[in-house]
């Protein structure tokens, strides 16, 4: 995932670090409010600590839990196959970032083009 597992770039004064349970990552200093925005308009805003954010919004259902007896190979698999979905499913949401005067800093996808 761009921009996923770093500090934010100048360009885009957050950074995207999962998506498969909620949305959350990294903004810089000065955010005040970030959203993200549902294909339908929905907007749904995100809770800001410490320079993280999180999005309380599940894109996809939870991964299939794997019993015990399912081979480490074939869980590793399964897992990155349900990040796989979750960053597809996301890919048509798009945020807007806020300064902490209520100016919007970035308007556009929520993920990096790649």
């Amino acid at each position: 995932m761009k921009n996923g597992w770093r500090s934010p770039e100048e360009k885009r004064p957050f950074s995207v670090w999962g998506v498969d349970r909620g949305i959350c990552g990294t903004c810089v200093d000065g955010v005040g409010r970030l959203e993200v925005i549902r294909e339908d308009g929905e907007v749904v805003p995100a809770k800001i600590v410490a320079h993280t954010f999180a999005v309380d919004l599940h894109v996809i259902p939870p991964a299939e839990e794997l019993p015990d007896s399912v081979p480490v190979d074939d869980r590793i698999t399964a897992a990155w196959a349900h990040l796989d979905r979750a960053r597809e499913a996301v890919r048509p949401l798009r945020v807007r970032v806020y300064d902490t005067g209520g100016e919007v800093l970035h308007e556009g996808p929520l993920l990096a083009e790649d």
